[in-house]
C-alpha cells in the first residue's frame, strides 16, 4: 500500500500486528479483523489490510460491504460514507470518531484554512465548542494535525498535516503525472535562468569595457589640457624679451643724454661769462 505522507504519532507495530493476524484469516475472521482495525486507536492507514488475500476474497461474498467500509476508512470521508450508507455496515462510536479524524486530515491536506462551518457540516457537529474540543483532543493531541484555532475568523489554520492517507486506486498515476509536469516545468525554468545568467554576465562585461573606454578617454583629455602649446611658449618669450630690450634701450638713452649734457657743460661759450678782470659780460645771457 502507498501512503500520501509521513506518519507522526503512528506506530508501525499496530498495523503490522493486524496484518499478521489477517494473513491467514478468512471469512468471518476477516470481518472481525476489519471491525477491530477501523476502531483501533493509532491506526490511520489501511492499505496493507486491503492487500490481504482474505480481504480480497471477501469481496465476492455477502460480507463485501465490510470491504467497502474498509476502503472508506483508507481514503474516504464521513460525507462519502453517508452517500453510500445504505450499502455499508453501521458505524460504532469508535468508528465514527476515527472517520471524523480522517475526514479532518483529508480536508487539511487540501487547504491551509478550514472554516468552522465547513468542518461542522462535514463532521456532523452542531456547535463550535464541540468542534474545537474534537480538534484539540482528537486531532492535535494525537499528532494528526498541527495548527491553531482562530476564534475571530471562525477557522482552523493548518500549519502541517503529518499524517498521510492511503492513495485511491489510480491516484498514484495522477501524482506521477503531476510530478512529471513539475519536472518539465522545472527544466524550462532552469533553462530560462541559465539564459538570463548568460545575458547578465555578458552585459556586465560590456558595461565594464564601456567604463574602461570612458575612463581612458577622460584621461587622454586631461593630459591634452595640461600640456602647453608651442605658440604660447614663444609668445611669452618674445614679450619678455621686448620689454627687457625697451628697458635696456631707455637706460642707454638716459645715459647718453647725461653724457651729452656733461659734454655740453664742459664746453662753455666764452661770451657767457665775464672774463676775469673785466667788467664786460658780468651776467649770463638769458
Amino acid at each position: 500500500a502507498i501512503r500520501g505522507g509521513a506518519m507522526v504519532g503512528f506506530d508501525d507495530s499496530v498495523v503490522e500486528e493486524f496484518v499478521a493476524q489477517g494473513r491467514d484469516a478468512r471469512g468471518d475472521r476477516v470481518v472481525e479483523l476489519i471491525e477491530r482495525a477501523t476502531s483501533a486507536p493509532k491506526l490511520y492507514v489501511f492499505g496493507e489490510l486491503l492487500d490481504l488475500d482474505g480481504v480480497k476474497e471477501l469481496e465476492s461474498t455477502p460480507a463485501a460491504p465490510h470491504v467497502a467500509l474498509l476502503r472508506v476508512f483508507a481514503y474516504g470521508t464521513l460525507p462519502e460514507y453517508r452517500q453510500h450508507e445504505s450499502g455499508l455496515p453501521p458505524l460504532s462510536p469508535a468508528q465514527l470518531l476515527k472517520l471524523r479524524q480522517l475526514t479532518v486530515v483529508q480536508m487539511a491536506d487540501a487547504s491551509v484554512s478550514l472554516p468552522y462551518d465547513e468542518l461542522m457540516s462535514a463532521l456532523e457537529m452542531s456547535s463550535v465548542r464541540e468542534l474545537e474540543d474534537m480538534l484539540i483532543n482528537e486531532c492535535i493531541a494525537p499528532g494528526l494535525l498541527r495548527g491553531k484555532l482562530d476564534h475571530k475568523r471562525r477557522a482552523f489554520e493548518v500549519h502541517s498535516c503529518p499524517v498521510g492517507r492511503d492513495l485511491r486506486p489510480g491516484q498514484l498515476k495522477e501524482i506521477i503525472d503531476q510530478l512529471a509536469a513539475w519536472h518539465d516545468n522545472s527544466k524550462d525554468v532552469l533553462a530560462r535562468l541559465g539564459s538570463q545568467m548568460t545575458w547578465t554576465e555578458e552585459e556586465a562585461e560590456r558595461r565594464k569595457e564601456h567604463r574602461k573606454d570612458v575612463a581612458d578617454a577622460a584621461e587622454t583629455l586631461r593630459r591634452e589640457m595640461k600640456v602647453p602649446g608651442a605658440g604660447d611658449g614663444g609668445g611669452d618669450g618674445e614679450g619678455d624679451g621686448g620689454a627687457s630690450g625697451g628697458a635696456a634701450g631707455g637706460e642707454e638713452g638716459g645715459d647718453g643724454g647725461e653724457e651729452d649734457g656733461e659734454e655740453d657743460g664742459g664746453g662753455l661759450d666764452p661770451m657767457d661769462e665775464d672774463t676775469p678782470g673785466t667788467g664786460i659780460g658780468s651776467k649770463r645771457r638769458r
